[in-house]
């Protein structure tokens, strides 16, 4: 009588099938995963965007990049970084309360540094990209919550004639160039020449980002940062050490700097932490100022890059964005 069973032979086989069959589906996966990571993080960008809008119907203007809005420190008023002053507006209120000073006459909210209310360590999901590989699980860097957007520096402050904040080494504190500071407080449609649709709002920055020789530790992008001088302060396009023309006196910190795609280790200095960065294959995810959002191709060039990041270059942006 013949027992019924597959022979080694056809059992190799089947293995080998099964095998060839799951190398197959990886990649498809791979890529299923990296798309709902894509769209949910354009998903949170489009709330940032959309929070500064819901921010000026409230104070007549957007946040600043840093700085206070109303009448500091009284009547309401808050001091703080631009994530600082979206929290009531994504909803993170009780983060935003917990920041509600009434010592010493005052009645404002402070981002959280002197207090008890310890917000500026408080990891905020909203302001974590899923594909970012250098956020800690725990949401914080350094004892900061950290973040993996920034904003661009060319519309929330006012910029130097170089295009930088702070001049000076990479990785110091420097003065601010005269006429600078990052309280600037744009509003639609007056602070966009170009036009919202072609100025960039947010883009991609690393939680963790650069390391030694340039500095023994990560560099942080924190979302909640006080020192806007700082390389911790969460911007982009600000200043010197983003990319420098060293021909030019003193050396200029172009607006037109494309971004890093999944620099690694993002531990070390192969990660600029002076350029945006993203987790992301394809390209850099974006928030425009009417709060739309799309992914700008790895191919976009430097021009195009400078275009979308200047609100009042009068210029419109390249076929390759």
């Amino acid at each position: 009588m013949r027992v019924l069973g597959f022979t080694l032979i056809e059992l190799l086989v089947v293995i080998a099938i099964i095998g060839i069959l799951v190398g197959l589906m990886l990649p498809a996966i791979q890529k299923i995963r990296e798309a709902a990571a894509r769209t949910s993080c354009l998903s949170k960008m489009r709330q940032i965007g959309l929070a500064c809008h819901n921010h000026q119907d409230g104070h007549g203007s957007m946040p600043p990049g840093y700085g206070s809005v109303g009448q500091w420190p009284n009547y309401g008023s808050g001091s703080g970084s631009l994530f600082f002053h979206l929290l009531p507006y994504v909803e993170a209120q009780p983060e935003y309360e917990a920041c509600h000073q009434t010592a010493a006459g005052q009645d404002g909210y402070y981002w959280g540094w002197g207090g008890s209310s310890g917000t500026y360590a408080r990891p905020i999901k909203l302001f974590q990209c899923p594909s970012d590989p250098s956020m800690p699980t725990s949401g914080v860097n350094q004892g900061w919550g950290a973040s993996s957007y920034a904003y661009n520096a060319q519309v929330f402050c006012q910029v130097g004639t170089n295009g930088a904040l702070a001049s000076g080494p990479d990785w110091a504190a420097a003065p601010q160039l005269a006429g600078t500071s990052c309280t600037a407080y744009p509003k639609l449609p007056d602070s966009f020449g170009d036009g919202s649709a072609q100025t960039m709002l947010f883009g991609e920055r690393y939680a963790q980002c650069g390391g030694a020789p340039v500095q023994p530790s990560y560099y942080g992008n924190f979302w909640c940062y006080n020192y806007d001088t700082h390389d911790h302060h969460p911007y982009i396009y600000s200043r010197v050490g983003y990319v420098v023309d060293q021909s030019t006196t003193p050396p200029t910190c172009p607006s037109s700097v494309k971004f890093l795609i999944q620099p690694a280790p993002f531990g070390t200095t192969n990660c600029n932490p002076h350029r945006p960065s993203t987790g992301h294959s394809t390209g850099m995810n974006v928030c425009m100022g009417d709060a739309s959002t799309r992914s700008v191709g790895k191919t976009v060039s430097p021009g195009t890059m400078g275009s979308a990041s200047t609100p009042n270059g009068h210029d419109l942006l390249g076929l390759d964005w």
